[in-house]
């Protein structure tokens, strides 16, 4: 008799969703098309998404894949704990994932 298969060897695994993926959409964050970029307001970021679809848990937006967005805070407290979120990612995923501007 061989070895016993692993419990649930015989299920597939499809991809792991996305971080948040079962979260509500919060609001549509601006999606900045523009080559010229303006200026930002005092609690904003600018992000640049290179992955998939992604959540700021922050905000409570979607950044789309592929896309530069621009996401508003209520106070600088959640502009810097957002930042600093999305730096923990880049620094997670081994490469710039989300560039941060603001």
């Amino acid at each position: 008799k061989g070895p016993e298969p692993e419990a649930g060897a015989d299920q597939k695994k499809g991809p792991e969703p996305e971080a948040g993926a079962d979260q509500e959409k919060g609001p549509e964050p601006e999606v900045d098309e523009k080559q010229d970029k303006p200026a930002l307001k005092p609690n904003q970021l600018r992000v640049f998404n290179k992955g998939r679809a992604s959540f700021c848990h922050v905000s409570g937006q979607t950044i789309p894949a592929n896309k530069t967005v621009v996401l508003s805070y209520q106070d600088a407290a959640k502009k810097a704990r957002a930042a600093n979120n999305f730096k923990q990612l880049n620094g997670l995923a081994g490469h710039v994932r989300f560039q941060v501007e603001g």
